[in-house]
């Protein structure tokens, strides 16, 4: 089978929490996770991002780095990178199925996730990499990143309702299962502030003799690639991140913490782009707020701008296990909205388009609401019937998976 559909065939299979099939091929593997220093980072958003500058940091502070993300935008090898590049197509296939091979003999069938990250872990431990930043991809318990032994420091960044089904239903429940990435005697490091869930933290660390550090608040904040108000918090993260690594005899110096930060490049995080749509050059927002929490943190981010304030047109759709009604509500409820585009995502767990419509028919009228089966015939609509829609600019939210053809045409239409 065909790489491309071997994968495609897992993504559609699901999620299966168990650690067990990930530790026998490991063991198949040689263990790739014994080889590599890791920082391990979890939470419900801002794990990406805390991600892509710790390692621009570490890299810019002459170490080999690896970066291990999720989800990708456009292309499945963005997750595994080494040294800034992500992983060639001839090495990632090679991976592929010396990983498969091995699999085989388990007589279980791996998870998408599962797969990927132990072609992850082979490919950074071959390539001698100095220190890996992993993101977890759900939760942490039972997340196959979890079988790195020893990280250097553990971050959870926040905590808000995400993956209930597997999750649990409450945030306390949420919480525990993100402690699963605490370690024995190790470190973690967290951004969150409310007590019960400090609390839940707190137990976990005491129970692993892991030390917790809670004060991660900063003075001044340096100048950052990445804007929007909340990466406020994700850069106090990093710094205390980098002071940890600093007492725990990593060379970081001041120069690289800033090149790290002013270089860091992570897309569709309150990505601002400006594209051509017949003779207008319109502002167009990128952000994969893919869930509640992280609609709330973009809204407080577009109140510090003038566009709250200005007509906006909506290309928004999400995965059909997220709580739609409490983004649509969000979103509908602090922006002038003028027209809504909701396109068919490319996966089996995409959200119906009309039921995203009804959604959004109790804060706009349904003559304002379009619907598509995909995101190419939305793009063609957008394009030759600007006049009909009338907006100021634009805003692209929702899931990672709106992006894989929408990044590609906003490429192509972008004009600097």
């Amino acid at each position: 089978m065909p790489t491309k559909d071997y994968l495609n065939l897992l993504d559609n299979q699901g999620i299966n929490p168990d650690l067990e099939r990930m530790r026998k091929l490991f063991e198949l593997l040689d263990h790739p996770e014994k080889k590599i220093k890791a920082i391990h980072v979890t939470g419900t958003n801002g794990k990406g991002s805390v991600c892509a500058m710790l390692e621009m940091i570490l890299r810019s502070s002459g170490y080999k780095t690896a970066l291990y993300t999720s989800p990708h935008l456009v292309d499945v090898r963005e997750r595994i990178q080494v040294a800034g590049k992500k992983i060639t197509l001839s090495d990632f296939t090679s991976w592929l199925h010396t990983v498969q091979k091995k699999a085989e003999s388990l007589k279980q069938e791996l998870t998408f996730f599962e797969i990927l990250t132990a072609i992850a872990f082979s490919y950074f431990a071959h390539a001698k990499i100095d220190i890996a930043v992993l993101e977890v991809g759900l939760g942490g318990r039972w997340d196959a990143t979890n079988l790195i032994p020893n990280p250097e420091i553990s971050i959870i960044t926040n905590i808000s309702l995400e993956h209930t089904d597997y999750l649990g239903a409450t945030t306390l429940k949420i919480t525990r299962e993100k402690c699963g990435i605490i370690k024995k005697n190790g470190i973690c490091i967290t951004g969150l502030k409310q007590r019960s869930l400090l609390r839940e933290i707190k137990k976990s660390c005491r129970k692993k003799n892991s030390k917790l550090i809670t004060e991660v608040n900063t003075k001044t904040i340096p100048s950052c690639n990445l804007k929007g108000f909340y990466q406020t918090k994700n850069i106090q993260i990093v710094l205390k991140t980098v002071e940890i690594l600093k007492k725990q005899g990593w060379f970081i110096p001041g120069r690289a913490l800033t090149q790290g930060l002013q270089n860091v490049h992570w897309p569709c995080r309150f990505d601002w782009r400006n594209i051509k749509i017949g003779q207008k050059k319109i502002p167009m927002l990128l952000d994969a707020a893919h869930n509640p929490g992280a609609c709330l943190e973009l809204i407080a981010s577009i109140k510090k701008t003038k566009f709250i304030k200005k007509k906006c047109l909506l290309i928004f759709n999400a995965l059909k296990d997220k709580d739609i009604s409490s983004m649509a509500k969000t979103l509908s409820k602090n922006l002038k909205l003028s027209s809504i585009l909701i396109p068919r995502l490319k996966t089996l767990r995409s959200s119906e388009t009309l039921d995203v419509k009804k959604i959004f028919s109790q804060f706009l009228s349904n003559s304002k609401i379009r619907t598509f089966t995909n995101f190419n015939s939305l793009w063609h609509t957008l394009k030759n019937k600007k006049n009909e829609l009338k907006f100021s600019w634009i805003l692209m939210t929702g899931s990672h998976y709106l992006f894989a053809d929408g990044l590609t045409k906003v490429k192509r239409s972008e004009v600097r």
